[in-house]
């Protein structure tokens, strides 16, 4: 639980920080290694352009009053792999567990916050926030022998809404992956919606999915998830 909140903590950092970003950065974030101490300057990733005809605008009421819970929101067959079962977890956590033929290998977090930026930003605003968010990344997790892989902001729908999916992925120098994390995030007048999926070998026994392999088994099936979401909920 303290690694928990210790993650929630350092997003809610990550997201108030792209706030003051105003600049109209155009360089795709690509991929990079982990800066010098003196090079911390946030990777700028390209601006993704609206997912026409798919998704509505985001600039509608609150959904669901501005509190979505996994149960409001699941349809009714949700997204895995073959023999893999993906189900609301018990408790009053916002978990998904996903299980494969053998038992529970992670879990899929549903976040919220209160809208960081306007609404009429648009995807602009987006990327602005990944990019506040991957800066942090790269101060955060600079050390001697990581590599950092950001992946470049893409616009999908997430459930009527439009919104964009982000990640990164940390590699020791043997090319190992040490943390993986895979974000889908979208926002109405009020809130800024997360659908997030991670390792972390750091807190796998606790948070999260417990190998990097079984992240990347269930990773194809994480938009799949989002874009199914009855998103705004009634």
């Amino acid at each position: 639980m303290k690694a928990l909140l210790m993650l929630l903590a350092a997003l809610a950092v990550a997201l108030f920080a792209a706030c003051g970003d105003d600049d109209d950065d155009d360089d795709d974030a690509g991929e990079t290694t982990s800066p010098d101490a003196s090079e911390t300057a946030p990777a700028e990733p390209t601006t993704p352009a609206p997912a026409t005809g798919e998704c509505e605008p985001n600039t509608a009421q609150p959904a669901a009053g501005g509190d979505l819970t996994w149960d409001a929101v699941l349809p009714a067959t949700i997204p895995a792999p073959e023999g893999w079962v993906v189900a609301d977890a018990e408790g009053d956590a916002p978990l998904l567990a996903v299980s494969n033929p053998v038992g529970i290998v992670g879990t899929v977090e549903l976040l919220q916050f209160d809208l960081p930026f306007e609404p009429s930003g648009g995807f602009e605003a987006m990327a602005d926030w990944a990019d506040g968010l991957y800066g942090g990344v790269q101060i955060d997790r600079d050390a001697p022998g990581l590599n950092i892989s950001l992946d470049e902001p893409a616009p999908v729908s997430f459930g009527e809404f439009c919104g964009i999916s982000y990640g990164y992925t940390i590699t020791n120098e043997d090319g190992a992956v040490i943390e993986r994390y895979e974000g889908r995030a979208t926002f109405d007048a009020a809130k800024l919606y997360l659908v997030v999926a991670l390792y972390d070998q750091a807190i796998a026994a606790e948070q999260g999915f417990q190998s990097a392999e079984a992240l990347a088994e269930y990773e194809p099936f994480l938009t799949p998830l989002v874009e199914s979401l009855e998103v705004p909920a009634d």
